[in-house]
């Protein structure tokens, strides 16, 4: 093996060595933390002014019943001047710190994104427009948005699992 032979061989080893160092590193950038959903979570966006509170206001209780499984009660209130509320309780699937509410029809979803300080919800109901009233449909309280809204973490422990309004 001559000279050139050898640095060839080295050129295409060190290179070897890189691709691998890199895919590790790629591999390692994308692995998910699991985030422990447990916990109760809250947003507090309502302002009160004597007993009346304007804005969006709500909370969720979480409890991890297995690595894939949580219960959760999702409550979220409209606030002055109707306090129109949104509710549930049910066990969802937890993926990726993800987990998605489909009502019975399936006309409803929430997509619930966990985080180490709270939860980001997303709502990705398909809204069909009523012809009747010239409005669309809405799966909770008249006029109730559940899209882009933050509940913070306030307690790791594990809740009592309840609806929360109207008890």
């Amino acid at each position: 093996m001559n000279v050139i032979d050898k640095l060839s061989s080295m050129k295409i080893y060190l290179a070897f060595c890189l691709i691998l160092l890199y895919n590790s590193f790629v591999f390692a950038q994308n692995k998910l933390t699991y985030i422990n959903p447990t916990g109760i979570y809250k947003m507090g966006g309502g302002i009160k002014q004597g007993v009346k509170v304007y804005g969006y206001y709500g909370e969720i209780y979480v409890k991890l019943l297995s690595r894939d499984s949580i219960a959760m009660s999702f409550n979220i209130c409209k606030g002055e001047p109707n306090y129109s509320t949104g509710s549930f309780i049910d066990t969802l699937l937890y993926v990726n710190n993800t987990a998605i509410y489909k009502d019975a029809s399936d006309s409803c979803k929430i997509v619930f994104i966990f985080s180490k300080f709270g939860i980001k919800t997303k709502d990705k109901t398909v809204y069909s427009k009523n012809v009747l009233y010239g409005n669309y449909s809405n799966c909770w309280g008249a006029g109730v948005d559940v899209d882009d809204r933050f509940y913070k973490k306030v307690s790791s422990k594990k809740p009592l699992i309840k609806l929360m309004f109207g008890e």
